[in-house]
C-alpha cells in the first residue's frame, strides 16, 4: 500500500457542510464539547474536507477523519497515532469554541496557523491532555472504538508512527508550523504516564 502525505490546504474553505460525508462522533465527545457551548461534533470523511473546523453560528464542530494530514501533528504536538492526532484536532476545535472565537456567521471558522486564536486553540488542547490525562485516554478510547468500526473511503494513511518512518515520511515538522508544546513549561508536549 501506498501512503500519501498532505500538508493541508489553508486555501480550501468549505462554505456548507450539508453534502459531505459526516457521521455523530462518539458520545464522549459530544459531551466535552457541550460543556463549551457546542451544539453536535461530526467526524467527516469527505476527500473536499482537508481541515477540521469550528462552526460559531451552528455551534457545531465538523472533525476531519481523513488521516492523509495526521502525521504533522504527531510531530509537531506529539501525538503518537493517528487516533491521538484526531484526538487533538477535535480537542483544538473546542478551544476555538471555548475562546469564543468569532467568523464570518455564513462560514466556518477558518484561521491562518499565525492567527492568535489559532496559537489559544491549540494551547487548550495540550493543556487539556497534560492536565486531564484520564479524561484524554477516555477521548482517545472513544474515537479508537469509532475508528476500529468504520471503514474509510480510499484510506491511504498508516495508524502510528513507526509505520509512517517506514513509509518513508518526513521525520521532521514541515517548516512553518508552529510548535506549539514547547513554548511553554506547563504544557508538555507529550506527557509522562500516569
Amino acid at each position: 500500500m501506498v501512503f500519501r502525505h498532505r500538508v493541508p490546504d489553508p486555501a480550501l474553505h468549505i462554505v456548507s457542510f450539508d453534502w459531505v460525508r459526516k457521521f455523530p462522533a462518539p458520545l464522549a465527545w459530544q459531551v466535552t464539547a457541550a460543556t463549551h457551548g457546542v451544539r453536535v461534533v461530526w467526524l467527516v470523511d469527505d476527500w473536499q474536507v482537508r481541515s477540521s473546523y469550528h462552526h460559531p453560528a451552528s455551534r457545531a464542530i465538523y472533525v476531519n477523519t481523513r488521516g492523509t494530514t495526521w502525521y504533522q501533528t504527531a510531530l509537531t504536538y506529539g501525538a503518537a497515532t493517528y487516533v491521538e492526532a484526531v484526538t487533538l484536532w477535535f480537542l483544538h476545535e473546542v478551544g476555538h469554541a471555548a475562546h469564543r472565537h468569532e467568523g464570518d456567521r455564513r462560514r466556518a471558522l477558518r484561521l491562518g496557523k499565525d492567527d492568535p486564536r489559532e496559537v489559544q486553540a491549540w494551547h487548550f488542547a495540550l493543556a487539556f491532555r497534560a492536565s486531564q490525562r484520564d479524561k484524554w485516554q477516555r477521548l482517545v478510547d472513544a474515537y479508537a472504538a469509532w475508528y476500529s468500526t468504520y471503514h474509510h473511503r480510499w484510506k491511504d494513511w498508516p495508524d502510528d508512527l513507526e509505520e509512517a518512518r517506514a513509509a518513508g515520511w518526513p521525520a521532521r515538522p514541515y517548516r512553518g508550523w508552529p510548535a506549539l508544546g514547547t513554548e511553554r513549561g506547563d504544557l508538555n508536549p507529550r506527557p509522562a504516564p500516569a
